[in-house]
């Protein structure tokens, strides 16, 4: 199928699209649109995080210039129904330029909040879930370049299959997706159709004003063969796992283990964490702080949370000649904190097993961009594992009370974030503030308050990624 150049002002600004970096391109599915194509503003560069206009308060971010009497005449779903072609938006992340790529087949038309994975060793893009006009998705689709970019809808060999839903979350693991949770079609009970076979699942039907609606929140948790094209319920009914969660954030930290952050059930937004095992099947958690005054991020729901060192990597490789094994690090970012807000916080997630009561360690960033929800972030891995990018596209910048259409603050821009090695003085300073006595030790060498001298020094060089911005390139 053919690959046409698109310039950048064609690609439509959306928020609810999935999307998954296949062989150095950003392949982009689905979300809400519009039917007439927003205009780019010229827009300054963004700051470097180290520089003196920065904050954590993101005072600072960028503004995009909005027209005040642009309006939207109509929200659609993409791809556009009327488009025969079903493209994906594809950035080639070596040139920086957009392209369609065109597909045939049976493509998903439910394309909304869909969770798009891919299976490296087929080298195959698999869709699953989504949203459109009320209507719920329990489907498998998948495509790739080596079947000339013709979808099929997977015929499921298995009479176990997953309730009708969006939101979920998803992770390929070796030759399995592993599928937890999400918002669909309302089940009140054992026995409803569709027939839940999840035997430990809960449904949580959400209800206004007293009234109970025709969807909900559930805990399912299912897997799906890919070589066998069979959905299993491997949890026993009484095995612990997560409570009923949509919009929440599910990503792997090594090659084994992944963390689930956030969400919400009904109107309750979490900041809660888990950790999935691949190998035993099992849930741990939940994860809280243990104080108020612990570092860690605020309830949030369509966040993202991405590894910044390949997962496949952690624990299994070691840097040559230095012996020391390579530790898994996750940025988690913006995101929902409530119906009219968008949080402006971004955060490291690091990992301490030598707490197990709670081995998350949260460390909060300053990133030079205006926050969002409801993105694509995926990460960029070096062959070196010693630095990362990663690709943050679309979203939606609520800006209540400035404008009467949540459509029309769909990011228009897309946002490279460079990560790297720690520097030097970084690295000492993270040491010197880990240790007690060395803080002890400098207290008394340079006298009273020289300690939080040290602690206010070590948050100005921590963890600050560069910004690219591809907007008009």
């Amino acid at each position: 199928m053919d690959m046409e150049r698109v310039p950048t002002e064609n690609i439509d600004r959306r928020n609810g699209g999935c999307g998954v970096i296949l062989e150095s391109k950003l392949y982009v599915w689905g979300g809400n649109g519009s039917d007439i194509h927003y205009p780019f503003r010229d827009m300054q560069p963004v700051q470097d995080s180290d520089s003196s206009s920065n904050s954590d308060s993101n005072d600072s971010e960028e503004e995009e210039d909005i027209d005040p009497n642009f309006e939207v005449k109509t929200i659609v779903t993409l791809p556009r129904p009327n488009d025969e072609n079903h493209p994906f938006d594809v950035l080639d992340l070596s040139t920086n330029e957009w392209f369609r790529q065109s597909t045939s087949g049976e493509y998903p038309t439910l394309g909304l909040g869909s969770s798009l994975s891919v299976h490296h060793p087929s080298r195959t893009i698999i869709l699953f879930s989504g949203f459109k006009d009320v209507q719920f998705d329990n489907e498998v689709y998948k495509v790739s370049p080596d079947r000339e970019w013709v979808w099929e809808k997977v015929e499921v060999m298995s009479e176990v299959k997953p309730s009708e839903r969006y939101l979920t979350g998803v992770i390929i693991h070796k030759d399995r997706m592993y599928v937890f949770g999400g918002v669909g079609k309302a089940i009140r009970e054992i026995g409803d159709p569709p027939q839940p076979q999840d035997p430990g699942a809960k449904y949580l039907v959400y209800v206004e004003d007293g009234v109970e609606r025709d969807y909900g929140w559930t805990s399912e948790y299912l897997e799906f063969n890919i070589n066998t094209s069979e959905w299993e319920a491997p949890l026993d009914k009484d095995a612990f796992r997560p409570d009923q969660l949509g919009s929440h954030a599910f990503s792997k930290f090594d090659s084994h283990r992944a963390v689930l952050f956030g969400g919400n059930g009904s109107l309750v937004y979490s900041n809660t964490c888990y950790i999935f095992d691949f190998d035993t099947t099992e849930w741990s958690g939940p994860y809280n702080p243990d104080d108020p005054e612990e570092p860690w991020p605020i309830a949030t729901r369509f966040s993202t949370l991405t590894s910044l060192v390949d997962p496949e990597r952690v624990l299994q490789e070691m840097y040559e000649g230095c012996g020391q094994i390579l530790q898994p690090r996750m940025v988690l970012l913006w995101g929902k904190s409530s119906r009219m807000h968008i949080s402006p916080e971004t955060w490291l997630l690091e990992f301490n097993f030598d707490n197990p009561k709670n081995p998350l360690v949260w460390k909060k960033l300053r990133i030079g961009v205006e926050p969002r929800s409801w993105h694509i972030a995926r990460a960029i891995y070096s062959d070196t594992t010693t630095s990362c990018e990663v690709v943050v596209f679309g979203g939606n910048m609520y800006k209540y009370p400035n404008t009467d259409s949540l459509e029309r603050n769909n990011a228009a821009n897309l946002k490279i974030l460079h990560f790297g090695l720690a520097s030097l003085v970084d690295i000492c300073l993270r040491v010197i503030v880990s240790r007690e006595e060395l803080m002890n030790v400098a207290e008394g060498s340079y006298g009273s308050g020289y300690k939080a001298k040290l602690i206010r020094a070590h948050s100005r060089h921590a963890n600050c990624p560069l910004i690219t911005d591809i907007t008009h390139l």
